[in-house]
């Protein structure tokens, strides 16, 4: 049986983050989509959500929208996208009332990594 690939899309604008990303994604079977700051990332979203599985956004991004308000706009376009946030800062509350599925500390990557791992075909 051919199973299908998921698609992720990754929005930080920590260049070395997005790469760990991709090669983690090759890993798991995962196509993965990578955008640089929030706006970047919700015109990548529009234009693929048909597609995209799982979004994981940073919250704190230069470039105008930050990764809370990415996760109202994304909600805005498809109320059921599963948005995973994710920062240095604790954004757990804040990432939750947004609409969030979850918030992974970014001081632990690993968690970031689990996520893919366990939840790609959710």
């Amino acid at each position: 049986m051919n199973e299908s690939k998921s698609t992720f899309l990754l929005v930080d604008d920590d260049y070395s983050i997005r790469v760990l990303f991709e090669s983690y994604c090759k890993i798991f079977n995962i196509k993965p989509l990578t955008a640089s700051n929030g706006n970047e990332g919700l015109t990548k979203y529009k234009s693929n959500k048909d597609i995209i599985d799982k979004v994981i956004t940073d919250v704190e991004m230069p470039g105008g929208i930050n990764g809370l308000d990415l996760t109202k706009e994304i909600l805005k376009v498809n109320d059921k996208a599963d948005i995973f946030v994710t920062s240095g800062r604790d954004y757990s509350q804040e990432a939750v009332i947004v609409g969030a599925k979850a918030f992974i500390p970014k001081t632990s990557l690993s968690d970031l990594f689990y996520v893919l791992k366990e939840r790609k075909n959710e």
